[in-house]
């Protein structure tokens, strides 16, 4: 866990995550399990999608932890606020889910323009 969160071993960067739960309680059992691991810098902790955001302002991050319990009713949308404010994390939700959200909520966005008009085609 170590080599990963803190200190990646292959290029000695510092790995952050942000886990977004939805009680105080659970924050600080996530802040007091990394502080055992000896990566407590490298972790911060949210408890709703406002400080998710607020954390991520100015300072994103590697890896975001997300409730779905924090994300509902718009788990879609959370997906793709995070991700537009921290583009090169990587969002791991857990927690559960009804599968057409979960898929919808990893699917690339739609391409814009006209509603029912092919996506462009690229030539190759």
């Amino acid at each position: 866990m170590r080599e990963v969160i803190g200190r990646d071993a292959g290029t000695g960067a510092g790995v952050t995550v942000l886990v977004v739960v939805r009680t105080a309680l659970a924050a600080q059992t996530v802040s007091s399990c990394a502080a055992s691991l000896g990566v407590a810098g490298a972790v911060r902790t949210a408890v709703s999608e406002t400080e998710a955001m607020a954390r991520l302002t100015g300072s994103p991050v590697d890896v975001i932890l997300a409730d779905t319990a924090v994300t509902r009713p718009d788990s879609v949308g959370f997906t793709r606020r995070v991700l537009a404010r921290s583009p090169h994390s990587t969002l791991v939700l857990f927690g559960p889910e009804d599968p057409a959200v979960a898929a919808a909520a990893g699917a690339p966005r739609p391409p814009r323009g006209r509603p029912g008009a092919a996506p462009a085609q690229s030539r190759i």
